[in-house]
């Protein structure tokens, strides 16, 4: 139980609720997509292809200069860069409110991405140094899906009433909002125990786990893509399509309120093994389903499996230290997966139909979790720390 006395425990919900935070705001291209895409189509009269280039930039931007933040994180200020984020993402917002070209709008979405990259490394930095980067993981991926899912609704009526132009300068008043709640992130410097954090002595083994992320993410993101495709396959209704998504994220958010809770109580390795099992079963089922029942039942499972795996594959990263740098690198590379998902997805659908989706993942989901078993025991076999810390 936690006993919200102590500092450490007081530390650890302090740095879950800035993460939330920051993930909201560093992560709208991402958890609000259809309704940015939507909103630009009506407000800017511009073809899917065009809207969906514009969100896949802004994606693809958010990945890369996290990615890129994530190698030279020890070295430039936490502070002055995650305020450099947040002031980048309110400009690329308002830039894409007023811009009434398409140059000004493509570089709004550009610096947005920018920014939220960077604030989104520096929280991922701060939680991979705590004494249970999976736990914080874990509460964080719930506390921000539960935010995003009250805030969609709004942002839908915004879109309905004033089009594109609405929807940015709401996002943009949402950095003002959330903003505060993201100070302890920056007070955070490291470990809140004596839990031991090391230089990484196996950088080959950490490239491992990025290369992992990137393979794992643009899979599993792949299949959710889709989602709504799929469901005219099973011949779901569609005037449920929606009730369903928003069960299927409700529901979705069990998985890592369960990861919370176990942590790394039984390591990291049966947890990954247990999860990734049922996730790449469910998937599969979920591609070739044909009914209703079937299609909303497989949804859900793949969404907790997916919920409740991903704080284990961050932590995964975390394990090989360096401030930080790792955990924040494997969370960029969980961001590249999933903002080339749709690309990807789109491929596999192509070549194969939604049935592909199940297959090609069962391949990738496989390889990936053996495979980050085998860093974790290479790992635990190369260094001194306790069985429970690095397994």
């Amino acid at each position: 139980m936690f006993n919200i006395r102590d500092k450490n425990v007081r530390n650890l919900l302090l740095i879950s609720v800035a993460g939330s935070a920051t993930y909201v705001i560093g992560k709208t291209a991402f958890g609000m997509s259809p309704v940015i895409l939507t909103s630009m189509m009506k407000g800017l009269e511009l073809t899917a292809t065009k809207a969906g280039f514009l969100l896949t930039l802004e994606l693809l931007a958010v990945s890369f200069s996290s990615l890129l933040f994530a190698s030279i994180i020890g070295l430039v200020s936490k502070n002055k860069t995650f305020m450099s984020g947040l002031v980048l993402i309110v400009i690329g917002q308002i830039l894409s409110a007023i811009g009434e070209t398409t140059t000004l709008i493509v570089f709004g979405r550009v610096f947005a991405g920018i920014g939220g990259g960077l604030i989104v490394t520096v929280a991922n930095a701060a939680i991979s140094t705590t004494a249970d980067p999976e736990r914080i993981f874990a509460i964080v991926l719930a506390l921000s899906g539960i935010m995003i899912a009250l805030l969609l609704p709004i942002l839908t009526m915004v879109s309905y009433q004033w089009d594109h132009v609405g929807v940015f300068l709401f996002l943009a008043v949402l950095v003002a909002i959330f903003a505060p709640f993201c100070t302890p992130i920056l007070r955070h410097h490291g470990s809140t125990t004596t839990r031991l954090v090391i230089p990484s002595t196996h950088p080959p083994l950490a490239y491992v786990t990025l290369v992992v992320l990137l393979i794992y993410f643009s899979g599993a993101s792949s299949a959710w893509t889709f989602a709504g495709e799929i469901a005219v396959q099973a011949n779901v209704d569609k005037g449920i399509v929606g009730a369903v998504f928003s069960a299927v994220t409700l529901f979705g958010l069990l998985g890592a309120f369960l990861a919370s809770w176990l942590s790394t109580r039984v390591g990291r390795i049966l947890p990954l093994i247990g999860g990734g099992l049922v996730q790449i079963v469910s998937i599969f089922l979920y591609s070739t389903s044909t009914t209703t029942i079937e299609y909303t039942a497989t949804l859900i499972i793949a969404a907790m499996s997916f919920y409740f795996i991903v704080p284990y594959l961050l932590g995964t990263a975390a394990m090989f230290g360096e401030h930080g740098r790792w955990g924040a690198a494997g969370g960029a590379a969980a961001l590249l997966g999933a903002a080339l998902s749709s690309s990807f997805g789109g491929i596999l659908v192509d070549w194969g139909g939604y049935r592909m989706l199940g297959t090609a993942f069962a391949f990738m989901g496989i390889i990936s979790i053996l495979t980050i078993v085998f860093v974790i025991v290479r790992f635990r076999k190369s260094t001194l720390l306790p069985l429970k810390v690095a397994s």
